[in-house]
């Protein structure tokens, strides 16, 4: 519990996606930056 992960990807849909299937999953909590052009960052924190 606790832990982080963080992803680089190219494709705003794909971020968008993968950060709510983890919300979704109950098992942690996502968020969504913009970087810059085509560069999106998902951060994700385990809650169980």
């Amino acid at each position: 519990m606790g832990e982080w992960v963080e992803a680089e990807v190219d494709i705003k849909e794909c971020a968008f996606v993968a950060a709510e299937l983890i919300n979704r999953s109950g098992f942690g909590v996502a968020t969504v930056e913009e970087l810059g052009a085509r560069r999106y960052k998902v951060r994700a924190i385990r809650t169980r």
